[in-house]
């Protein structure tokens, strides 16, 4: 706590902003890194599993919860523009390392400007571990808010596999319908997954995973 106070968030260490959280000391943050496999392991952990750990009681299992849900729903924010989305793949090299490995389904906007470049990153909707209740009005309204010219939207399949459903199709249609009728125009519904991704709105074959080397 007191190289919070000196020093801000920013100089800590994952394990010293875990041990503030828990209202423990170093030890038991660490020991709760390695039974969870770091940061992408508590995330993907329910708050069964977390409270179940010798480390925590509730209280402290909630707070981490909701901390990590708080990091997730930020997003990029208000980052400047960056280069301009292009194709399916550069939606997954830029939402993959976030929601790739999720355990519940999450469906996010990216607001995008008159040269397709991201505005804003919108989560939607958090839903299951099969599937998100996502209502056209409710993920038009905030993008009105935002001003975006146009929207990429995308969704994680937490089994890997990211064949589109018929719901996702479905879904895809009435997302379009209703850009339409607003003047926000859909350019893609991508779904990402552990195995690669895929256009729900516009077919095509299932893309594998990206090689890094080829990024």
């Amino acid at each position: 706590m007191e190289r919070l106070l000196y020093a801000g968030a920013s100089a800590l260490a994952e394990v010293e902003l875990l041990a503030i959280l828990m209202g423990t000391g170093l030890a038991p943050a660490a020991a709760l890194f390695d039974r969870f496999g770091g940061l992408s392991g508590l995330e993907r952990a329910g708050l069964r599993d977390l409270s179940a750990a010798p480390e925590l009681d509730l209280a402290a299992a909630c707070r981490i919860q909701v901390a990590l849900a708080l990091a997730r729903r930020r997003g990029p924010a208000r980052a400047g523009p960056g280069a301009p989305l292009l194709k399916a793949a550069d939606v997954w090299q830029l939402c993959a390392p976030r929601i790739a490995d999720e355990a519940r389904e999450m469906f996010l906007a990216l607001a995008l400007d008159c040269k397709n470049r991201v505005q804003r990153e919108i989560v939607i909707a958090i839903g299951t571990l099969t599937s998100v209740d996502v209502q056209p009005r409710e993920a038009f309204r905030v993008l009105i808010v935002e001003h975006a010219a146009s929207v990429i939207f995308v969704h994680n399949h937490p089994s890997g596999d990211p064949t589109p459903s018929e719901d996702d199709r479905a879904l895809s249609r009435r997302l379009v319908e209703a850009g339409g009728l607003i003047g926000i125009r859909v350019l893609d519904h991508v779904v990402v997954a552990r195995e690669g991704f895929a256009s729900a709105l516009h077919g095509g074959p299932i893309c594998p995973r990206p090689d890094p080397a080829d990024t």
